[in-house]
């Protein structure tokens, strides 16, 4: 029989962190942490990785969940250390890259007391993050046991849906903080009659649905593209799937396109523009209307 934390709010993060598909944890491990870092360690199918800074942690994570295109949950433990996720969020935010950011945090109660590492750490990274969440410290009873895994479910799916991104799930814990028990048997508390029993949390599952474009819509798009004389595509940062590489390798061969690429979007092609520096140089009062997209 599997252990996990005997704090719900761990435990049940790990299982349907599990349950929904996260196959990776990078944890910078601290004292408040300690029932997260129980739960994901003791988790079956979860690959945890050691990361001492916090900093280090988040850009780790960040290149993971960029290679496997799948979320990646980053876990640390209260105070001042969730700061140090800061420019690794900002990154994942804008380029959309699906991060589940779970932070330790000690009791609300005990912010703005003298308490060390007890920082006002809800929503501290909130600017750059699609959604915050705070799950409750104490889920002792069914409905608040029912309210924590809704949260944890919500913030997952949000992720990924409906695109990519950071999501801030902050746990606040108090000791003792090293407890574990069998996963089947996880107590309610002890004044339950139903103590003894675990209550796992409902899998949500999100609808999929696919993206489409209306074939009168498509016809439009099509006489708007071919009508134009010169036409300049500009391809940042982005996730390219080789379909989509293709077709814009072929778009370029036109001779009224110019793709141009920067040099994070990881396009190249003979057809494309990927010095677009030295093409602005190239530009002078002279030569510049000539240069100009037109319709």
């Amino acid at each position: 029989m599997t252990k996990t934390s005997d704090h719900f709010a761990a435990a049940e993060l790990a299982r349907l962190c599990a349950a929904k598909g996260v196959r990776h944890a990078v944890i910078s491990p601290g004292s408040r942490s300690a029932p997260l870092v129980i739960a994901f360690t003791k988790q079956p199918g979860m690959q945890c990785l050691q990361v001492i800074d916090e900093r280090s942690a988040a850009f780790f994570a960040l290149g993971m969940a960029q290679q496997l295109h799948a979320p990646v949950a980053l876990i640390c433990t209260s105070g001042s250390a969730v700061l140090n996720y800061g420019p690794a969020i900002a990154e994942a935010f804008y380029q959309r890259v699906p991060l589940l950011v779970v932070t330790a945090d000690r009791p609300e109660e005990w912010v703005d007391q003298g308490e060390g590492q007890a920082i006002r750490q809800q929503g501290v990274l909130s600017l750059h993050m699609k959604r915050s969440v705070q799950l409750p410290r104490d889920a002792h009873d069914e409905l608040s046991r029912w309210h924590c895994g809704r949260l944890i479910n919500e913030a997952m799916d949000t992720t990924l849906l409906p695109v990519g991104g950071p999501v801030h799930v902050n746990v606040p814990f108090q000791e003792p903080l090293y407890g574990t028990v069998q996963q089947a048997t996880l107590p309610l508390s002890d004044e339950s009659p139903q103590a003894g029993r675990l209550l796992h949390s409902r899998l949500i599952a999100p609808v999929m649905t696919e993206t489409f474009i209306l074939p009168d819509h498509a016809r439009w798009l099509i006489g708007q593209f071919s009508a134009c004389k010169k036409v300049m595509i500009l391809a940042g940062q982005g996730l390219w799937s080789d379909g989509m590489k293709t077709l814009l390798a072929k778009v370029g061969s036109l001779p009224q396109v110019s793709v141009l690429v920067e040099a994070t979007s990881n396009l190249d092609d003979p057809a494309f523009i990927t010095t677009i520096d030295r093409v602005i140089e190239g530009v002078t009062e002279q030569n510049e209307n000539d240069l100009k997209p037109i319709s």
